[in-house]
């Protein structure tokens, strides 16, 4: 299948893609980043999303006006296999429900795009206590500004420093217009998906990613 690929062989061959992602919500952010690790050559998706797609979604998440209605969770399943280069081999686990502390990860990249830092808090603690979760992505947006936190469990450090620093203060409220803008969230899905890729093939990863568009300031903590 690597023809499939031929253009990314060079960066991220198919064969270095051995372990699936979870998902938790598959809104804007969740729902661009499994089309780009879809695309990348990732097969096994465990998608956590309890909510069905409204019209005010379809401007800045990876939905069509004709799944509105939808469980997000299935339409993001339909679309992939629509989009992926190996329909076939993809493999689903539809969780149409909350995360909690009762939710269980089949695979060891756990990657959080919900909006509330409470299920941020869920998730990471659920990275925290199981050994074979091995990969945590945090991503956030508010207006024209990103970020977005990797954490490995050999990096003990930033992993305090992500607790006591980003998991114990709430998010910024910002009116329901200011929210998201579309731009915002491919640019943070992009981000997502190369971290993935840096896990695969055993780059470096950074700490904390940060972007503001209205800015146009930029900043990598390893």
């Amino acid at each position: 299948m690597s023809h499939l690929y031929h253009r990314q062989l060079g960066i991220i061959p198919p064969d270095r893609i051995t372990e699936g992602v979870t998902i938790i919500g598959v809104g804007s952010i969740g729902s661009f980043t499994a089309l780009s690790l879809a695309k990348m050559g990732v097969k096994k998706f465990q998608l956590y999303d309890d909510d069905k797609i409204e019209p005010h979604n379809v401007a800045n998440q990876y939905y069509r006006l004709s799944d509105i209605g939808k469980l997000k969770v299935e339409a993001c399943r339909d679309l992939l296999r629509e989009q992926s280069p190996e329909p076939n081999n993809l493999r689903f686990h539809l969780m149409s429900e909350k995360f909690t502390e009762e939710s269980e990860t089949l695979y060891p990249i756990i990657i959080v795009c919900t909006d509330n830092m409470e299920s941020r808090r869920i998730a990471y603690q659920h990275f925290k206590d199981n050994w074979n979760s091995l990969l945590y992505i945090d991503s956030r947006m508010a207006r024209e500004l990103l970020h977005v936190f990797c954490l490995t469990k050999d990096k003990v450090d930033r992993m305090r420093e992500y607790e006591e620093v980003y998991l114990s203060h709430g998010n910024v409220e910002v009116p329901c217009t200011e929210r998201t803008v579309v731009y915002n969230v491919l640019l943070i899905s992009s981000l997502i998906a190369n971290l993935v890729k840096k896990y695969y093939m055993q780059e470096e990863l950074p700490f904390h990613i940060v972007y503001s568009f209205k800015d146009m300031y930029y900043s990598v903590e390893k």
